[in-house]
């Protein structure tokens, strides 16, 4: 161990030189020359006697130099996917949507009869005009038909309610 110790003060400045060399930004070059030594320990009775402890820790912290960019690249893709937050709405605005949400959902509810059904296994459902059509044993055109006149009727409605409120 007390070898272990000697190498780690006379071998950091170089591991931190080769680190660079390899990608690794300056915030987080001491980090990763932690994780090199720290691997040195672990590994320490694997080298071998004679060889250059320098040559050692320069293959490992290559390696680690290239899991840090790996695991950088990866944190930069999920950041990618993430969405950006959408603004946060003012009071009046939140009452605003709360009110046209009440006034959609009570459109909605006002459909009746094969229109509501069609409507819902479109819009709620995901389903198909086929399928539609093969579930309720009707023609493709009925249940397009249908489905025209309840969008129609619900825009109708929302707005007028909304207007309302």
């Amino acid at each position: 161990m007390r070898e272990l110790s000697r190498a780690y003060r006379e071998h950091w400045d170089y591991v931190l030189l080769i680190l660079g060399r390899y990608g690794v930004p300056d915030a987080m070059r001491e980090d990763a020359a932690q994780e090199v030594f720290i691997v040195a320990h672990r590994r320490w009775a694997d080298l071998e006697h004679g060889a250059s402890v320098r040559a050692w820790l320069y293959g490992i912290a290559r390696r680690v130099a290239s899991t840090q960019r790996r695991g950088a690249r990866r944190r930069t893709h999920r950041m990618l996917r993430v969405p950006s937050p959408e603004p946060a709405l003012g009071l009046d605005e939140a009452v605003e949507r709360e009110r046209a949400q009440r006034a959609l959902t009570r459109a909605i509810e006002g459909l009746e009869g094969d229109k509501r059904r069609v409507f819902e296994m479109a819009s709620e459902d995901g389903r198909s005009g086929p399928e539609i059509a093969e579930s309720l044993g009707v023609g493709i055109n009925t249940v397009y038909s249908r489905l025209r006149l309840a969008r129609a009727q619900v825009v109708s409605d929302a707005r007028r309610l909304c207007a309302a409120c």
